[in-house]
């Protein structure tokens, strides 16, 4: 009974292993050689640590699949180890590991036959330790073969493809030179050759060898290959053509345009509408670029969107940017990818904030994510001033780009119900008034006026001045400090904008002015509002009690107008 239990248990044992992933055993090193001897096997070693992130890829996504278990478990006694903790940090001198994840394939009898650096995707890297299962391809034997120079072409080939997993990326591209200097034309049409030409750059040699024979060699490496090396290239020097904007880049979209109508391949049409689009960019056509991304080819977006992004935010007028961010909705419900979909909604976040269509609410769950400021214009649609600073100052370039830079604008009118509403929650009394709110609600700065473009920018300083932004003042006035400058900032800020707090400020304004300084003109606006010298107060006393000096500053009839009021 006994026999039979424990035989049922092995086979339970045996049939949970089947069809599981890579079995990593609690091994030492040398155990593992021990049991590799034993069982006819080679030791398969996974080097990792903690903190790397391609390890953890390997040991959660790739090493727990089926397929893994069935290619490695025959094969191999797996061990994995951790190069900074117990037997690791030995091992880690002992075979000299220059970087993470690194998987060796070890002999019985401790040698090293095959070393592979970096991750990657389960099919792949099968090949990779294939290549080090059979000796006559392995790292070890073609290291020793190279160093005897007896070399034919064909190895030269695997021994650069082996350097590569190896990590040795140097050593592999001096190979990959000296191969291609024994190589013919003939030669690099073939299959075994083309992880050399798939490497080589536009504009290369082998670049033209590949464009001039696409037949030849879709039919010999596979037409996907080829596509995806001429689409990957071209590609690519579009988007450094963008980013760089060299002198001679008209010339260049010219040759390229030139090379993309001779040539036939699938993806060349893909190519021409890129190549529009990234001339346009080049050229800072914004027309041709609303033109262009109107039609919503979400591949545009996928090198040059930055760019482009960037150049329609600060150059494209707000009519034009209206355009553009109606199309949001086109790009992201159609588009599969989560990532390219994230991406795309950033984007025209930007655009929806540079066209200023966002209500206050949605600009602050903007701000909160980037940890930004909101800039609310509270205007009234029927004022001609708010009607100038809308039609003509906010439209400035160099006005527009510092507004797009540094805020979330959004425009919020008296005439509406969500402008009421953010006018009575930020204490807006006269229009326009000018608030900047943080990306916690408080507000950083709160100013009234008129004036043209180059006045506005001035005023803008404010807001990141340390002393002269009304949260800072604010925060200043709570701490405790009550002197002149202090009270002076504070209260000519809070009182140009009508704020429920200036009464009191200004009163406390007035205690520390001299009589010299209570009668001079810039301290006029305490008397001259009723609110800060109401009837009975020490500020309308001190107006009654002056009235001759305040008349040889002011002029007669304006103050006599204001001592009608104390009537």
């Amino acid at each position: 009974m006994k026999i039979i239990i424990v035989n049922l248990f092995l086979l339970i044992s045996s049939l949970s292993l089947f069809g599981q992933g890579v079995n990593f055993e609690a091994l030492t090193f040398n155990e593992a050689l021990a049991k590799a001897k034993q069982e006819n096997k080679l030791v398969f070693v996974d080097c990792y640590t903690a903190w790397c992130v391609p390890c953890r890829v390997m040991a959660e996504n790739v090493f727990p699949q089926k397929e893994a278990g069935d290619f490695f478990n025959p094969k191999f006694v797996c061990v994995k180890f951790d190069m900074e903790k117990g037997e690791g940090l030995e091992l880690s001198k002992k075979l000299k590991i220059k970087a993470y994840p690194t998987f060796f394939i070890i002999r019985p009898d401790g040698a090293i036959q095959h070393m592979i650096v970096g991750g990657g995707e389960l099919e792949p890297f099968i090949n990779k330790v294939e290549r080090g299962l059979d000796k006559k391809t392995s790292f070890t034997y073609l290291n020793k073969l190279y160093e005897k120079g007896e070399m034919t072409k064909e190895q030269l080939m695997i021994y650069m493809v082996v350097l590569q997993d190896a990590g040795e990326r140097a050593k592999s591209k001096e190979i990959g030179k000296k191969l291609d200097s024994v190589l013919t034309e003939k030669d690099k049409m073939k299959k075994e050759y083309w992880p050399i030409l798939e490497k080589s750059v536009y504009g290369s040699d082998d670049f033209s060898l590949v464009l001039n024979n696409i037949a030849i060699f879709k039919k010999n490496v596979g037409g996907e290959n080829v596509e995806s090396y001429l689409y990957q290239n071209y590609s690519s020097t579009l988007n450094q053509l963008v980013s760089e904007r060299p002198k001679d880049f008209s010339t260049r979209f010219t040759q390229i345009r030139e090379e993309l109508e001779k040539s036939y391949f699938e993806k060349r049409e893909k190519l021409e509408v890129s190549l529009d689009f990234c001339e346009a960019i080049a050229n800072e056509d914004i027309e041709k670029i609303i033109n262009l991304i109107s039609r919503g080819n979400v591949e545009l977006w996928s090198h040059t969107g930055k760019r482009a992004s960037e150049l329609l935010v600060h150059r494209a007028s707000i009519d034009q940017l209206k355009n553009v961010a109606a199309l949001e909705c086109q790009y992201i419900t159609g588009n599969e990818s989560e990532a390219k979909r994230k991406f795309l909604k950033e984007m025209f976040v930007d655009f929806n904030i540079a066209a200023r269509t966002m209500t206050f609410e949605e600009a602050f769950e903007v701000a909160k994510q980037r940890r930004g400021r909101v800039f609310i214009d509270c205007c009234d649609s029927d004022s001609p001033v708010c009607r100038y600073m809308s039609d003509t100052v906010f439209r400035d370039e160099k006005l527009k780009r510092v507004m797009n830079e540094n805020f979330i604008y959004v425009k919020c009118d008296i005439k509406k119900q969500e402008g009421r509403k953010v006018c009575k929650k930020f204490d807006v009394h006269v229009y326009p008034t000018f608030v900047v709110v943080n990306w916690k609600g408080g507000v950083r700065h709160k100013f009234t006026g008129i004036g043209d473009a180059e006045y506005f920018r001035t005023k803008l300083e404010d807001v990141f001045n340390g002393y002269t932004a009304l949260e800072c003042l604010e925060e200043f006035y709570n701490m405790g400090r009550r002197d002149k400058k202090l009270l002076t900032s504070y209260a000519e800020a809070l009182a140009s904008v009508k704020d429920s707090r200036a009464p009191g400020v200004v009163k406390e304004l007035f205690r520390v002015l001299s009589d010299e300084e209570r009668v001079s003109s810039r301290y006029w606006y305490i008397f001259a509002e009723k609110e800060y010298s109401p009837n009975g107060s020490d500020a309308e006393k001190f107006l009654l009690k002056n009235r001759a000096k305040f008349v040889k500053v002011q002029g007669l009839e304006t103050v006599e107008q204001r001592l009608r009021d104390c009537q």
